[in-house]
Parts: C-alpha cells; sequence; structure tokens
C-alpha cells in the first residue's frame, strides 16, 4: 500500500504583492507550504502569471518541489461582461517525478492543469488542478462537463483537485444559501462587495456541479466529514470574521484511493483554508 499526502489551497494571490490578498504574503506562503508538508501541492490562485518571485521558486526546490503552472488565460469577452479580470496563474508542485503537463481548456473561459508524475515506486499518478468559475452555475456546469471529457477512462490513480466554487446540494451551507428570504435580505446590504459574494453563494448552492462530477467521472470525495473551507473574510472585505461558511474546494479521487485523514487548516490569510489528505492507493 503507498501514501500520499495532498493539499489544495486557493491561496488568494498570496505569492504576489501586487494581486490579491493583503493578510499575507509569499513568504508565509512558504511557511505554510512547510508546515503542510505535503507530496502534492494544487494552488489556485497561485498568483500573477509569470511573476513568480525568485526566492519562491528556489525554496521550492529546496524543499524537493518540481513546479508546474497554468495561466488562467480568461475569455475576455465572458470576464469583460462580468466586470473582472484573472490575472492569476493555477501552480501545482510535485514532490513525485513529473512527467509531463498539460493545458485543460474548461468551458472555453478558463485553464486548468492536468499533470502525470510517477511517486518513489515509479507509480503513474495522475492530478488534475482547478479553479471554476466563480460567477454562473452555468458556466460551471459546463466547465465540470469538459473536465469529465477530459478525465475519460482512469488508468492510473487519479485526483482531481481545486477550487469548485461549488457546494454540495444537500449540505446545510448550501440549503441556507439557497434560502430565498435570506438571499433577499443580504441582496439589500449596503456593501457592493457583499451583496456580490451573497449572489454568487446563492449560485454555488444549487450544487448541480458537483453532483454532475460525481454522478459522470466516476471520482469519489475523498473528504468523509464534509469539512467547510471557505469564509467571507477576503479581499476588500478583510472586516469580516474568519468564519469557515462552505465547502467550495475539493479533492476527488478515482477508486484506487482511500483517505486515512483529512484535514482543514486554520485561517492563514486567504478566504479559503489549506485542505490536506492523507491518502493510500
Amino acid at each position: 500500500m503507498n501514501k500520499l499526502r495532498v493539499v489544495t489551497w486557493n491561496a488568494e494571490g498570496m505569492f504576489d504583492e501586487h494581486v490579491g490578498t493583503i493578510r499575507a504574503n509569499d513568504h508565509d506562503g512558504i511557511a505554510v507550504i512547510k508546515e503542510l508538508d505535503a507530496d502534492i501541492v494544487v494552488i489556485p490562485e497561485f498568483g500573477e502569471h509569470g511573476a513568480m518571485p525568485e526566492h519562491v521558486r528556489v525554496t521550492m526546490n529546496y524543499l524537493g518541489y518540481e513546479i508546474a503552472t497554468v495561466p488562467y488565460d480568461p475569455d475576455p469577452a465572458y470576464y469583460h461582461t462580468k466586470n473582472q479580470s484573472y490575472p492569476y496563474e493555477l501552480a501545482i508542485f510535485t514532490r513525485c517525478k513529473l512527467v509531463s503537463s498539460t493545458t485543460l481548456r474548461l468551458g472555453g473561459v478558463r485553464n486548468a492543469l492536468d499533470v502525470t508524475c510517477r511517486d518513489a515506486a515509479g507509480k503513474k499518478l495522475r492530478i488534475i488542478g482547478v479553479h471554476l468559475d466563480d460567477n454562473s452555475e452555468t458556466m460551471r456546469l459546463k466547465q465540470a462537463e469538459d473536465l469529465v471529457q477530459a478525465i475519460g477512462k482512469m488508468a492510473c490513480p487519479t485526483l482531481v483537485m481545486g477550487d469548485f466554487n461549488a457546494m454540495r446540494s444537500r449540505s446545510q451551507s448550501a440549503r441556507i444559501a439557497r434560502n430565498r428570504l435570506l438571499h433577499s435580505v443580504v441582496g439589500r446590504a449596503p456593501h457592493d462587495l457583499i451583496r456580490s459574494i451573497a449572489s454568487r453563494a446563492h449560485e454555488m448552492a444549487s450544487g448541480t456541479t458537483i453532483d454532475y462530477m460525481v454522478s459522470h467521472s466516476q471520482l469519489h470525495d475523498l473528504d468523509p466529514g464534509h469539512h467547510l473551507t471557505i469564509s467571507g473574510k477576503q479581499h476588500g472585505v478583510e472586516w469580516i470574521p474568519s468564519i469557515r461558511l462552505a465547502k467550495v474546494d475539493w479533492i476527488f479521487g478515482s477508486h484506487h484511493f482511500k483517505t486515512h485523514a483529512y484535514k482543514v487548516w486554520r485561517d492563514v490569510g486567504s478566504d479559503h483554508r489549506p485542505v490536506r489528505a492523507e491518502l493510500e492507493y
């Protein structure tokens, strides 16, 4: 039986001083990566594409990681209509030998990263890192369809990890976020960003994206406890309490994997908490 420790963590641009969170910086991010001590780390919103600080790259190499990145390369027509810009890249750090790296285009609006690596015993592993759209459940579902098609038949142990911006439909968080009265009340908040967060959470709570992933991909959720992963404390509303409100960060695995331990870390400066799973395969 082989063991693997994996992490998914939307770092909210922590590794780039020009974008993202103002509550932490790249040195804090490095400290978290050291503490998590994982074999595979998937980091949506790592930082601005092509702007990784050299000391971060050197430190990650020193810690035994090979690095693969992909720019989000957002579709300007789609994100212009949403009044948003995504300069970020997604990063995967691996202590397993990196064999190949492929870009996946999901929904025609944003990239994901598909890497193949080999563990210490030479066994092939496939890791797909994703960050699905945070505006529209319709677009997330389209991205999930593209993702399932890209996954195809799982000839080797496969993990799909990242920020799905989607809740499980049956979760308590989703039921609360779908509540029409609450949605109506929060929708009248005087703060533009609060209204935007509430509106997006309402769509994330529909659950269709996660339901599709489970029913069409033959992947299973490796979190046995349905741990909450995200708070509302983010760039622009740092005054919001850092209380976990919902699960939108997921680690899905093929039938090869069994979960030995699963933990959501403390608040380390991003609205998303790092999520670590210890797996056997």
